[in-house]
């Protein structure tokens, strides 16, 4: 179906210098991420980690 539409797939790299714990963490991260997406919205989640970031980068305290 996505041939017939002019999609074309593609993949997520994952950091091949990475330990098999690393690759681990980073494929629940992304999976969590997708997850929360769906749930709330993609255009949300990216808000929340837009405005996550300015909080860490002020150095308001910890968050993540």
């Amino acid at each position: 179906i996505a041939h017939e539409l002019g999609l074309q797939a593609q993949v997520s790299p994952i950091d091949p210098g990475l330990s098999a714990r690393g690759r681990a963490q980073a494929m629940v991260r992304e999976t969590a991420a997708v997850a929360v997406g769906r749930i709330i919205g993609f255009r949300r989640l990216v808000n929340l980690d837009d405005q996550l970031s300015s909080v860490r980068s002020l150095g308001l305290g910890p968050v993540g």
